[in-house]
This record gives C-alpha cells, sequence and structure tokens, in this order.
C-alpha cells in the first residue's frame, strides 16, 4: 500500500539555529511549542526549539517557512522542529500527491512536453513510495533524494502532470521501483551492477538514450556515478515526448520490465 504522506526534511543544507514561520495568504497557522499554543494571525514566528504547526485540529496548511536572511519558501502540509544541539531541523509532512506535484516543478525540464511531465510525475511517485532515504524522515529536498520546494498551483503543468497520474507507480514483480532518473545520461543508461540488487529490487537494464547519444557534452555523468546513469533521462524523456511518444510509451523505454500500475 502507498502511503498517503511524505515527510520531508527540509533546509538541512543551511545548519539553522532558528527558523521563523508565518502564514500563506489567509491561512490559519496554530503553533505549538511545549505547552503553548499561539494562533497566528498575520504575524512572523521564530521558532528556535521543539514545535509543531498546523492549521486547526491537526490540519494541513498554507504557511512560509524560512531560515532568516538565507532561504524562503511556501509548503502545505504540516510542520515539525526538533533542537538537536545548536541546529534546529524542520521536518514538513506533506500529502504524496503534494510532493510530486512539488517535485515535477522543481524536476522537469523547463518547457517539458505533456508526456515527459507525466512521466516525471509517475517516476517521482514511484521513488517516494518505495522506500526512504533517512532514519528521522522520509526523504530530504535536495537532490540526494528529490528537490523538492512550493507546491504548484493548480493550474500549472506540474500540477496537471500529478492529477492526471495520481496514485499511478511502475512495479518491478509486484513491488513500487525506487525509481532513478537524472537530467541528462550521457547516451547509454547503465545497469545496475547485480550486488546493488536485491530481491525483489529492480536491476536497471542497459538502455540507449538517442538524444543524449545526439548531443554530447564533455560533463555528462559516468557510469559509476550512482544514480545519474540509471533510469530516466529527463532530457531524453521529454525528446521523446516531442515526437509524440506517450507517457507509458517513454517510462517503458527507460525501465524495460516494469508495469505501471
Amino acid at each position: 500500500m502507498i502511503a498517503a504522506t511524505v515527510a520531508i526534511g527540509v533546509f538541512g543544507l543551511f545548519h539553522p539555529q532558528s527558523l521563523e514561520i508565518e502564514p500563506y495568504g489567509r491561512a490559519r497557522v496554530e503553533v505549538r511549542c511545549g505547552t503553548a499554543t499561539i494562533l497566528e494571525g498575520n504575524r512572523r514566528m521564530r521558532l528556535s526549539r521543539d514545535c509543531t504547526a498546523s492549521g486547526p485540529n491537526g490540519a494541513p496548511v498554507d504557511f512560509v517557512l524560512s531560515v532568516p536572511g538565507k532561504i524562503r519558501r511556501h509548503y502545505l502540509g504540516t510542520l515539525e522542529t526538533r533542537k538537536t544541539g545548536a541546529e534546529i531541523f524542520a521536518i514538513v509532512t506533506m500529502s504524496l500527491e503534494t510532493a510530486v506535484a512539488s517535485t515535477v516543478a522543481a524536476e522537469a525540464p523547463t518547457g517539458a512536453a505533456k508526456a515527459m511531465l507525466e512521466a516525471q510525475a509517475i517516476v517521482s511517485r514511484s521513488y517516494l513510495s518505495a522506500h526512504k532515504r533517512h532514519r528521522d524522515f522520509d526523504f530530504c529536498d535536495t537532490t540526494h533524494c528529490q528537490f523538492i520546494k512550493d507546491p504548484p498551483s493548480p493550474e500549472s503543468s506540474a500540477a496537471r502532470a500529478a492529477h492526471a497520474t495520481a496514485g499511478q507507480v511502475l512495479l518491478y514483480r509486484g513491488q513500487v521501483v525506487a525509481a532513478f532518473y537524472a537530467a541528462r545520461c550521457g547516451g547509454l543508461l547503465a545497469p545496475l551492477p547485480a550486488e546493488n540488487v536485491g530481491d525483489g529490487d529492480y536491476p536497471y537494464f542497459a538502455v540507449h538514450c538517442e538524444y543524449c547519444a545526439r548531443n554530447p557534452v564533455k560533463d555528462a555523468p559516468k557510469a559509476n556515478a550512482r544514480p545519474h546513469h540509471h533510469g530516466m533521462c529527463q532530457l531524453g524523456a521529454d525528446d521523446l515526448a516531442k515526437q509524440a511518444w506517450s507517457t507509458a510509451r517513454i517510462l517503458a523505454h527507460y525501465y524495460p520490465g516494469t508495469e505501471l500500475r
């Protein structure tokens, strides 16, 4: 069964010692720190200890989180902060589909075709559904896992791609594939060495990518740079989409032997 929500660790690269939270738009944010409960109006609040933030009754809410002077982002979900030593860690729990749309908006090439965006949504959803990469939360917001930032507007192409493919994932031997992908592959995607493949895990077959073969670059990823040489090539997938390949055909090309469910 695919989880309905995913916990994303955010802003970890900045090692913040404090954070600031404020409502997004007209949202009503409830912040709890210890035994204190504060209903936020339009004002900003600094967080430097263990706290939670949500809408009324723990519901997801639109809020803006920032590391003062460094980064500021809008999220839709709930927040937990954990103080560890001098640093404070932020974990945003959001719906899986919000995470998928946010990832497509952040990861897909600019101007990507509809079929490529839908393929990206399915690949990102599969990756988020197959496993977790961190001990204290499921994934981070960097390319170590998948880049994720503000949720796109419902009218955006990224949100439409997530909505059109809602619930769809790639399976291999009945298990969801932790689908790797990268911006550019260099022309030939490599199989994953046998020692890295567990029982039921997807082995990543060798796949020729016509786009990257036609458009070589000096800094193309090397075959041993996991996971950048396995799975879907985003530029190659977009090229195929612009040749009128369907979403299902693109996925079958880059993930041979998988099943779209």
